[in-house]
């Protein structure tokens, strides 16, 4: 009803909704509608938990009118009128337009502008937040193009340093540090590219800094570290330059691991060419030659550390041999920093040495430190991450797509150049009747100036002239062609000297298009003539497939060409030739598997979120409980609002990926994890799980649980545990 209240409204013509309600239940709900009717709608929380309202809900009524609604002011002011009053002086507004202008942020508070985080303001409220607002696109930073992962702009970790240090030196003053900095998701660039950034106080001398995005109205997270205050921090000791060099013998030029990062798809334009050579010695360690290049050297004041050097740093550490010898492709991205701390100007950056820590086949752990010419450490950072971001078991999926090959048909032209000298042929047809595709072969060669003698199956005692090639015209039913095909190449074989190239004409036994009928008589030929490739490969067996609309000349023309390719087919005219190539998994290739509901374990997934439809049963394997853990068979679940969110793809996911359905269940106590005493196999229980309970089997937490009391139905207990929860937490 509250849907269908909604919609007339909005083909009513209204188009701004307030929800009066303590906690804003209802807005997501209207937003939908709005979608749904692809209509641009405003929905508005009148009040949140703990917010202050100091003026009542007049900040409410100012949020409806810049949205666009009517207010009668008059009711507030019935002796007052509106006026356009011009702004007070202080806030210099500019009549003269700049393009980069947008960059800042006009507010209370707000500082000179950093050309990543933006404007700065500094909220004063408990605890104390500072809060940042910029354009990262490249309209405005072009020089951000030119990094690109997969040829998209993709906003570079080391920016993310970058704006870290800054906000921490802001929050805290000079010589402040940042630590457990991590890069959650990749941020991709347009052309304008909003970003926000956030500094909250934790503890003192510990602020939490986020970076985040706005995509599709929900906030993504990018980037996360902890600002802290440095005490007295020890200045590292000055590096021996002459005995670093001494220990790097082996030089790489930068150019070359840049195309290396490429066949890995990672591009750099030329804002990330400063990194210009590379030296690495027996020790594992990385000595690199960085400079910040001419193209954004002109910008070097306007960062702490340019992201354009620090990127040429991390470049370096694909320098190691043991990622050089890395044959598997993988994209390694930058995955977090366990520390950075700044210690000099970084004008004066002349090399970063490397030490990698450790290699997996999943990621490379490094400490960097950035020197001047005289070894001195303008930055220090330690911990490192590059990876490729992806578990153990999305790891092992990627191997299985890897190894996972198709055969795809390419259309391509025929040779235009023929076999030159004497040219003779052997047509022989598998049949032992009149075959008049044979015949019309062996004409249509003729016309081209070939010796063409033809024969039916069985042929014997192929005499020892020279000749050019040998064309089985596959007829007949299936077993018997392939054994009568096998018995012709078998000959062929036995031609003394160089045998003949030996040809299999079949029709329609190769499914170019996926609506391509198969020939099931042929399609044995298939298999056999790959057989005589790999066992005979002086015959160089070639597979041509023709269908009915192809013209025989068509074959006649190919033959004669004497091309390369050992199998091809011909379709409506067209000529094709086969390529074996990657063809991973996809979503809709999936296989079926038989469970037991008494034992196995299933459960209900949704394929494809927003539609209801694509509800369905899953295998899903048992998980043992783990210390203080018990699994339970369910035979109860319920179904909350946070199910429909999940369902249709709108409940807030981390990483991309939404929970599994289902958070609350009643069932029978299966199997007891180690140190559970308040459970026994055999109990009946309600609870709480976080991996999904529209499922057979349930692992959870021993104390999320409660045993049921005798005479309390399943059904009803399966409704119990969240909204105990809510109302506890609510208490």
């Amino acid at each position: 009803r509250f849907a269908a209240a909604v919609q007339a409204a909005m083909e009513d013509g209204y188009r701004v909704f307030a929800e009066l309600s303590p906690h804003p239940l209802l807005t997501h709900a209207v937003d939908q509608n709005a979608n749904s009717l692809d209509v641009s709608a405003v929905a508005l929380a009148t009040m949140r938990r703990a917010q202050e309202a100091p003026h009542g809900l007049r900040e409410v009524l100012v949020d409806l009118y810049t949205a666009g609604a009517t207010v009668d002011f008059a009711v507030l002011y019935p002796q007052g009128s509106l006026v356009d009053a011009p702004l007070p002086v202080w806030t210099h507004p500019q009549l003269m337009f700049r393009r980069e202008a947008r960059r800042s942020v006009v507010g209370a508070g707000a500082t000179a502008t950093h050309p990543l985080l933006g404007a700065h303001v500094r909220l004063p409220e408990e605890p104390e937040y500072n809060v940042w607002q910029a354009d990262t696109g490249t309209d405005l930073l072009p020089w951000l193009g030119d990094h690109q992962v997969h040829h998209v702009a993709a906003f570079p970790a080391a920016a993310y340093c970058e704006m870290a240090l800054v906000a921490a030196r802001t929050v805290f003053g000079d010589g402040a540090e940042v630590r457990g900095l991590t890069f959650d998701e990749m941020l991709l660039l347009d052309g304008c590219t909003p970003v926000s950034a956030r500094a909250s106080h934790t503890v003192v001398g510990s602020a939490a800094f986020t970076v985040e995005t706005q995509t599709d109205g929900e906030r993504v997270r990018r980037a996360a570290a902890t600002l802290t205050r440095s005490g007295d921090p020890i200045e590292p000791a000055p590096h021996d330059l002459p005995s670093l060099l001494a220990a790097h013998p082996v030089t790489l030029d930068g150019q070359a691991l840049r195309a290396w990062f490429g066949e890995r798809g990672i591009h750099y334009g030329p804002a990330f060419g400063g990194l210009s050579a590379v030296h690495t010695g027996h020790e594992g360690s990385v000595l690199a030659e960085v400079a910040l290049p001419g193209v954004v050297r002109s910008q070097q004041a306007d960062y702490d550390v340019h992201p354009a050097l620090l990127d040429a740093c991390f470049q370096a550490v694909a320098a190691h041999p043991d990622l050089q010898a890395d044959l598997s492709g993988a994209t390694m991205l930058p995955l977090g920093v366990r520390h950075l701390r700044r210690g000099g100007s970084m004008r004066d950056a002349r090399y970063c040495h490397i030490v990698v820590t450790a290699v997996t086949p999943a990621a490379v752990d490094a400490d960097l430190a950035v020197l001047d010419e005289a070894g001195s450490v303008l930055l220090s950072l330690s911990g490192l991450q590059l990876g490729t971001g992806m578990s153990k078991a999305a790891r092992r999926e990627r191997v299985f797509n890897d190894r996972l090959l198709a055969i795809d048909w390419q259309r391509q032209d025929l040779p235009e150049v023929e076999l030159s000298g004497e040219r003779r042929w052997l047509v022989v047809s598998t049949s032992q009747h009149s075959d008049g595709r044979a015949a019309e072969l062996a004409a249509a060669l003729g016309e081209r100036g070939a010796d063409v003698t033809t024969a039916a199956s069985p042929v014997s005692g192929i005499g020892p002239q020279a000749i050019t090639g040998v064309v089985a015209v596959v007829s007949g039913q299936g077993a018997e062609a392939v054994s009568r095909l096998a018995d012709i190449a078998r000959e062929v074989a036995g031609i003394p000297g160089v045998p003949p190239r030996f040809y299999a004409l079949t029709a329609g036994a190769q499914p170019v298009f996926p609506d391509d009928p198969v020939n099931l008589d042929h399609a044995g030929v298939r298999g056999l003539m790959r057989v005589i490739g790999v066992e005979n490969p002086a015959l160089r067996a070639t597979q041509v497939d023709i269908d009915d609309d192809t013209d025989i000349g068509l074959v006649a023309a190919q033959l004669v060409t004497g091309s390369d390719e050992d199998e091809t087919a011909w379709r409506s005219g067209a000529w094709f030739v086969a390529r074996l190539n990657p063809s991973p998994m996809r979503p809709e290739d999936r296989h079926t598997k038989t469970v037991k509901h008494d034992c196995d374990g299933m459960r209900i997934r949704i394929r494809k979120p927003g539609d209801l439809q694509s509800l369905e049963l899953v295998a899903a394997d048992r998980r043992p409980p783990a210390q203080g853990q018990i699994e339970v068979a369910v035979t109860a679940s319920n179904l909350n609002f946070a199910d429909v969110l999940v369902a249709y793809g709108k409940y807030p996911s981390f990483e991309g990926r939404l929970p599994e359905l289902g958070g609350d269940f009643a069932g029978v106590v299966t199997r007891v994890g180690p140190g559970v005493t308040t459970h026994q196999m055999g109990d009946r229980v309600a609870g709480i799980t976080a991996d999904g309970a529209w499922a057979t089997y349930a692992t959870c937490d021993a104390n999320l649980a409660a045993t049921l009391p005798a005479g309390l139905p399943e059904e009803r207990a399966a409704a119990v545990p969240s909204a105990h929860a809510t109302a506890w937490y609510s208490l």
